[in-house]
């Protein structure tokens, strides 16, 4: 099994660093519309974003690259003297006809002291991109799904007049008003952290996603009797029913994001897990049916 996986990785990496695509890898472009190539070169020190911006790489894609090496503890927090990379990402048409083009990241590498750090993206998952290294590491961004169909957007992250307390207040999450009762789920794979009573939040569900990353939904009118803690899930498993439990002045669900005790925005959180390849193709061969993300509410 291991000469395989050995082998298979060697003709994923020969593909990737000569342009080209194997039968398995994530397709690009669509329709008769072809992605824009762009690659990026250059050299330097210090901030690794600094050195980013200098070149012009775009915002999406400098996220991107960031968050992924953030996850590796041998890659320098301030480049060395003569450190150089070359990035390659793509302009995809956009998923609709009035939206604005979709920039991924292809390939990157950088060499910094002698050590060559690198990423080759691959969509292992269906939607969800996968990138990996050529020793195997692997990191995988999480894509949230709608934790509850034909949701509507109530309430963002950030600050607001609290309908309740009626003073201002930071609203750590984003409300999903829906019919009481419409079935909540799982915005993607993870173990379940927590399932019960939450004090202001009602009835209340976390999922851990990883290390660090988890998901949190609250105010459920009720929760899957066979949920526990320890309890895996899998991305769009029902998890609980809408309600107003808790703090809450009508149905809806809270949906939150947390980087351990950090809560992000769940509109523009895209956080990283790193996972073995090898793992993610014995278990989960990816998923190509479409399905609405938190993404699709911007």
């Amino acid at each position: 099994m291991r000469s395989f996986c050995a082998r298979f990785l060697i003709v994923l990496l020969a593909a990737a660093l000569a342009g080209g695509t194997p039968a398995l890898a994530e397709p690009i472009g669509s329709g008769i519309v072809e992605p824009i190539r762009h690659e990026v070169t250059g050299a330097g020190s210090g901030s690794f974003e600094a050195l980013l911006k200098k070149h012009k790489v775009p915002p999406e894609i400098r996220d991107s690259v960031l968050r992924s090496f953030q996850l590796d503890p041998d890659f320098p927090r301030s480049l060395p003297k003569q450190s150089e990379f070359r990035l390659v990402y793509e302009e995809l048409p956009p998923a609709l006809k009035e939206g604005d083009p979709r920039l991924v990241l292809r390939s990157i590498w950088i060499r910094a002291d002698g050590k060559l750090f690198d990423l080759y993206r691959y969509g292992w998952r269906g939607i969800t991109p996968v990138y990996m290294n050529q020793n195997g590491r692997s990191l995988r961004e999480l894509v949230f799904r709608l934790p509850v169909d034909d949701a509507r957007l109530t309430s963002k992250f950030g600050w607001r007049e609290h309908p309740i307390l009626k003073k201002k207040k930071f609203h750590y999450g984003l409300d999903l008003a829906a019919p009481p009762g419409s079935p909540v789920r799982a915005a993607a794979d993870g173990v379940v952290a927590m399932a019960g009573w939450n004090g202001n939040y009602g009835n209340y569900v976390r999922i851990d996603h990883g290390p660090h990353i988890s998901t949190g939904y609250a105010h459920l009118s009720s929760i899957v009797t066979t949920l526990k803690e320890g309890t895996r899930v899998k991305q769009g498993d029902m998890i609980g029913f809408v309600g107003m439990t808790g703090l809450a002045t009508g149905p809806h669900l809270c949906f939150q994001v947390l980087d351990g005790k950090k809560q992000l925005n769940p509109l523009s959180a895209r956080p990283m897990i790193d996972e073995a390849l090898i793992e993610q193709l014995a278990t989960n061969p990816g998923r190509n049916l479409p399905i609405a993300t938190i993404g699709d509410l911007q």
